[in-house]
């Protein structure tokens, strides 16, 4: 049922980390000074605001009131890349996985994740976002899924 525990890889461990920190209202750069201590070419993680259709209409001058709202941040299996993904509160998860999917590194194969409280939200949830306890903003990551013995619906085919 769990995955065997093992140790990071330098690179593994240095993709937890932030890029940067604010402290003393400075820019103090975290990872890449890390990796210089550990020998390591850090990579930079990219973060995208997804163009979806909330998006398209702020541009246009619509104005969305708070509690309507979801803003999910999804980061990917390894942290190379995040999607900054603004929905209707009204939702499901669905729209989340349609959105998050071309950041994937996994191929798609991957459910998204709450780290605190635990928790996974699968595909085919029904429940709006606002109903899973995810707005008005949440950080979610995709787990990578390699054998699914559970459902059908918890990544892309």
């Amino acid at each position: 049922m769990y995955e065997q525990l093992r140790p990071y890889t330098r690179e593994e461990f240095l993709s937890k980390l932030p890029e940067q920190v604010m402290n003393g209202g400075k820019v103090v750069p975290v990872r890449s000074e890390i990796a210089k201590k550990l020998g390591v070419v850090a990579e930079s993680s990219e973060e995208a605001e997804v163009h979806t259709e909330v998006v398209a209409h702020e541009r246009k001058g619509k104005v969305f009131r708070r509690e309507d709202l979801a803003v999910i941040k999804v980061r990917s299996e390894k942290g190379k890349n995040t999607a900054l993904i603004k929905v209707l509160a009204s939702e499901s998860i669905e729209t989340v996985y349609k959105y998050a999917e071309k950041y994937s590194e996994s191929g798609g194969k991957f459910v998204l994740r709450r780290n605190y409280p635990p928790e996974e939200f699968r595909r085919g949830d029904a429940r709006s976002l606002k109903e899973l306890g995810l707005c008005p903003s949440e950080v979610l990551i995709m787990k990578e899924v390699t054998n699914c013995t559970v459902c059908q619906h918890c990544y892309a085919i």
